[in-house]
C-alpha cells in the first residue's frame, strides 16, 4: 500500500503552501520531514501535520502518477484536499506517533 500525502508548510513570511509526496510508510516519512532529512522544500518551513489524501494499492509508479497530478493542482485545490482529509499524521519529536 502506498500513500499520497500533503504537508501544510508555512514560510518565514507566513505564506502557506502544500508539499505533496508519496510513501509506503507515512509515519517514517513525516519524521524524516520533521527532522530535516526529508525534502529540501520542507527544511526551511514550519510544518503542520501530514495528511494522507489517497491510499494507492498497486505499484509505486501508481502513487507517483497521482502525486504528479496533485502537484499540478492549484493551491486552492490542494487546500481543499488537505482540509477534507481525516487521516492525520503527527510526530512529537520523541518518535511517538500522536
Amino acid at each position: 500500500m502506498y500513500y499520497v500525502y500533503l504537508i501544510k508548510c508555512i514560510d518565514k513570511h507566513g505564506k502557506i503552501s502544500y508539499y505533496c509526496g508519496y510513501t509506503n510508510d507515512p509515519v517514517r516519512r513525516y519524521k524524516e520531514h520533521m527532522t530535516g532529512r526529508g525534502a529540501r522544500y520542507t527544511r526551511s518551513r514550519k510544518l503542520e501535520p501530514m495528511r494522507v489524501i489517497y491510499h494507492v494499492a498497486g505499484q509505486p509508479r501508481d502513487a507517483m502518477k497521482l502525486e504528479k497530478k496533485v502537484k499540478k493542482m492549484k493551491p486552492v485545490e490542494k487546500k481543499y484536499l488537505y482540509d477534507e482529509s481525516t487521516q492525520e499524521i503527527t510526530w512529537d519529536g520523541n518518535g511517538t506517533k500522536k
